[in-house]
């Protein structure tokens, strides 16, 4: 009994956690909350065996080396103060990454995240209708929803990741799929309602690869041809795409070919970077200094420090990081996204599916809209969980092939 209150505590702490690491709150709610995370972390870290902790922690070396670097990024940064306050965040939320590696399976990792963007849509709904003032916002002369999240975009992220955890939910077990139905419903509410187009597409095409998990369980020579099949009919979309683009992005979409402003954006926050290209300003240093404001000169976004960003997580890498840690942050995504696709093939687990699109997914955020990698928000703490599970499983997975061959 003592030990199944002590679990219901310790699961409840996590969510608790998670959720409050990207949702907006009162600023004294806020920094309780921020003061009470550490101490549950690190209470939730010490409840493990401290070598099992350390041996998963040091599972990848390209990761430590990158979040060691940005730690590094404090003697050269532009904002001193807020460096240290974001790299304190970072190191929680690192750790709490960590932790749902050593401590829960990829599936009760895809279960945890389910029941946290689950309560956050229930809450987004309730606030929006209910609390208006503080779940809806105007947005660019237009009303939306942004629940209990800061920003609509935030809003839309969070039901995008959420909707193709249910989907996937949905696929592979019936039980309670009523409830799922409902919660699905209200996400995919709560995504229209943030008006977000982005996270709309982005959306749209986890339901399209959606087929690659039944590819993935096909024998070797099926799954060979039905992948040279989808290769070409996907080459075959993308010339269509691109020969139709104006039209996708001006009359669907509804951006111009510059996609909003962005394009423009991009090319300045790069020559601004070019100031100091291989180190950069120091994490979290850029848009928080009066360097920035270098870059809003001329442009549609506010003339304000700590205002803005480049709506492109690879080039706010480069600000913060330069040439250095923009290199050792696409090292280790392209072997995180590597593993996750070798891994889907080999174990064919639906869980092995949740994982790739969960790192495709912060892809595509991280190109067109919010820094979704090395920031403190829940997607960086399941970036540490995934990229540490992948490295478990296979290894499982080679354990057992070894132990088939000797015996």
């Amino acid at each position: 009994m003592k030990n199944s209150i002590i679990k219901w505590l310790e699961t409840f702490s996590v969510i608790l956690l998670i959720l409050t690491s990207d949702c907006r709150l009162h600023p004294l709610l806020d920094q309780l909350v921020k003061i009470a995370s550490y101490p549950t972390v690190a209470l939730l870290i010490i409840r493990q065996p401290l070598g099992r902790v350390a041996y998963v922690a040091t599972r990848d070396w390209s990761l430590i080396i990158l979040c060691f670097f940005a730690c590094s990024s404090i003697l050269w940064t532009e904002n001193t103060q807020e460096t240290a306050t974001q790299l304190k965040a970072l190191f929680r939320t690192t750790l709490l990454g960590t932790y749902l590696a050593v401590r829960y399976s990829p599936r009760e990792q895809m279960r945890l995240l389910s029941w946290v963007i689950g309560i956050a849509a229930i809450l987004s709904l309730v606030f929006a209708v209910a609390m208006p003032s503080y779940g809806t916002a105007i947005s660019n002369n237009v009303f939306v929803w942004q629940g209990i999240y800061a920003h609509k975009q935030y809003l839309a992220r969070a039901m995008t990741v959420g909707s193709m955890v249910f989907l996937i939910d949905l696929l592979v077990s019936r039980k309670y799929w009523w409830l799922k139905l409902v919660i699905l419903f209200i996400m995919l509410l709560l995504l229209w309602m943030s008006t977000s187009r982005t996270g709309i597409g982005f959306l749209l095409l986890c339901i399209y690869i959606m087929p690659l998990y039944k590819i993935a369980k096909q024998k070797f020579r099926i799954r060979e041809t039905i992948l040279a099949i989808a290769f070409m009919l996907n080459s075959t979309v993308a010339m269509l795409i691109l020969g139709n683009l104006e039209t996708i992005v001006v009359d669907i979409m509804g951006k111009d070919l510059e996609f909003n402003g962005r394009l423009p954006l991009w090319q300045r926050a790069i020559e601004v970077g070019c100031g100091q290209p291989w180190f950069g300003y120091g994490y979290a240093g850029f848009w928080s200094s009066p360097i920035s404001l270098e870059v809003a000169k001329g442009l549609w976004i506010r003339q304000e420090v700590n205002a803005n960003h480049s709506h492109n997580g690879f080039i706010d890498m480069f600000l913060q990081l330069g040439i250095v840690g923009l290199i050792l942050l696409l090292l280790n995504f392209l072997k995180v996204i590597f593993k996750a696709i070798y891994l889907l093939f080999i174990s064919k687990k639906i869980e092995c599916f949740w994982m790739f699109n969960m790192i495709f997914l912060m892809l595509c955020f991280n190109i067109f809209e919010l820094n979704t990698l090395l920031t403190p928000n829940f997607l960086w703490v399941y970036y540490i969980s995934i990229s540490l599970s992948l490295i478990l499983e296979l290894e499982q997975i080679k354990n057992k092939t070894l132990t088939h061959v000797n015996n």
